[in-house]
């Protein structure tokens, strides 16, 4: 079972670990160089858009809210969405006083600490030997597959629906995960709580520990829902494949009904509230499978390898870490929405396998060649991390490359942010904006208000919206149907800064139902009068 880790383990995981935290905040650090001295950084280096929502639900927490609205929307809606991590942070950062950004950030690199610890810890069920464990983490916190050698990932996809899970799929990498995405950092840490837990019910057969992990499963269905269905399939399937007594049949079935409730909950909000259900409707599909041999490079090619070794792979936690690969390649491919969200969590299982074949099978291989006999197992296995971290380097690199390009992607205007700013502190965060896309993408996490179009998810009917959003501003419609747009779309505000401007110049001025009530010279928010 689990076993207890000596004092100088827990310090290498949790040093190595914060070493690792520490690396992700450069790559943040650079990015303010490629910002013109007349923008501000929005800290963020991939996709703005998930960050942004992720924010704007710490925002309403932090204003007291306990149940949230989705903001970038102004259709009707409940207001009953329940996050706790989201929740916990966000109220946190308004007791400390602390904006968004540098509570998100704050948060990234906890949860990301946190998850590799939770990881070695889990890695002592697999592994006996703590020095292939402390490669084992290192290994898992660096490596990636071989998407830096797509030439053109677009045109694959596009084409043949290849994709590089390594440079596309967050949820794929542990890496990517750590460097922009905490949520999936604190749901992997309850997947993997659940199994540590879970495992010591099956061993113990003590109805304890599914007890605990069912209160955890219910936090899992209540952050990521969609591991829920993962979580429940690897242990299904490895209780058939271990050919489990009856009693550990019930202590799943226990886990399963505590469970329960949580993904109620999501599944009858996202059923029954007419914006959410629009927002399920989304579709995350995985792509071919010859994605994941790209995604996983030389950890798959190992992980079968090792698997196809009759010899060690016949006891009962390799069979674990075969049932949970085989059981998320399963399930991502189901005629689900959401197929691609399960495969959160498949890193560990592959780079387990993987670090077990390279040491138990390939370096014995290897060092009975007499050039490589007096070489150390570290001098081995720095090859192979040089051979696994290019495209998490690429990745960076793409990025930056990205930032130059699209420069509007990745910052916004100084004069933007002080109006945002002024939207926070002077308007009901029950009134809407209407706003370019792209700053209709800020303001619900920066400002706290809801506006007519800023996600592509979470905005009901987002592409047609953009599209009114471009004709609104373009100049050419007549007052009296925008006075008319405006009050059918709930909106009690018009953002008319330099984004607004690349759309029209549309005379706002002379509008008698809008009244200016804020203006820094460059961006000017009309207040509706009807």
């Amino acid at each position: 079972m689990f076993m207890k880790l000596k004092r100088n383990e827990w310090a290498f995981a949790i040093v190595w670990s914060i070493i690792i935290a520490i690396i992700t905040i450069t790559p943040y650090a650079i990015g303010r160089n490629y910002t013109p001295k007349d923008m501000v950084f929005a800290e963020f280096i991939a996709s703005n858009y998930d960050q942004e929502s992720y924010m704007a639900w710490m925002k309403q927490a932090s204003e007291g809210r306990i149940f949230f609205e989705d903001k970038y929307t102004t259709e009707k809606q409940s207001g009953m969405f329940f996050h706790p991590l989201f929740l916990f942070c966000g109220q946190i950062a308004g007791l400390l006083d602390i904006n968004m950004i540098t509570a998100y950030h704050g948060m990234r690199l906890l949860l990301g600490a946190l998850m590799l610890v939770f990881i070695y810890y889990f890695s002592a069920y697999f592994i006996n030997d703590s020095r292939i464990r402390k490669y084992f983490l290192v290994f898992i916190s660096i490596s990636a597959g071989w998407g830096f050698l797509a030439p053109n990932p677009v045109v694959w996809f596009n084409q043949y629906n290849i994709m590089s899970l390594d440079m596309w799929i967050t949820e794929a990498s542990t890496f990517l995960i750590i460097l922009t995405k905490p949520l999936f950092a604190f749901a992997l840490i309850l997947v993997l709580a659940i199994f540590i837990l879970m495992l010591k019910a099956f061993k113990t057969g003590n109805s304890k520990y599914a007890y605990f992990s069912g209160f955890l499963g219910i936090l899992l269905a209540l952050t990521h829902p969609y591991d829920v269905f993962s979580v429940c399939a690897v242990l299904f399937l490895f209780l058939i494949a271990k050919k489990a007594s009856l009693k550990e049949y019930l202590l799943f079935t226990l886990f399963t009904a505590i469970t329960l409730p949580g993904l109620i909950y999501q599944i009858l909000l996202f059923t029954y509230d007419p914006v959410f259900k629009e927002w399920s409707k989304t579709v995350t599909a995985t792509p071919n499978p010859l994605s994941f041999v790209i995604g996983y490079g030389f950890a798959g090619v190992f992980a079968v390898f090792y698997l196809f070794n009759k010899k060690r792979s016949k006891n009962n936690s390799n069979l674990f870490l075969f049932i949970w690969i085989i059981a998320i390649l399963a399930a991502s491919y189901l005629p689900l929405r959401f197929q691609r969200r399960m495969i959160l969590g498949l890193h560990v299982p592959i780079a387990l396998l993987a670090i077990k074949y390279f040491f138990e099978c390939l370096l014995p291989k290897l060092r009975k060649l007499k050039p490589l006999k007096t070489l150390k197992p570290a001098v081995f296995f720095i090859l192979l991390a040089a051979l696994t971290i290019p495209t998490n380097i690429r990745y960076i690199y793409d990025c930056y490359s990205d930032m130059k390009i699209n420069i509007y992607n990745y910052n916004i205007f100084k004069a933007d942010a002080e109006a945002l700013k002024w939207l926070d502190a002077n308007t009901d965060k029950k009134e809407a904006v209407i706003a370019s896309r792209i700053i209709g993408m800020y303001i619900p996490a920066w400002s706290g208000n809801k506006v007519y179009a800023g996600h592509y998810d979470q905005t009901v009917n987002y592409t047609s919206k953009v599209k009114n959003i471009r004709v609104f501003f373009e100049g050419k419609t007549d007052p009296g149907a925008l006075k008319t747009f405006l009050k059918n779309n709930q909106v009690q505000y018009v953002y008319f800064g330099p984004f607004e401007r690349l759309l029209g110049k549309p005379d706002f001025e002379n509008m008698r139902f809008l009244r200016k009530v804020y203006s820094n010279g460059a961006v000017n928010i009309y207040r509706i009068n009807l």
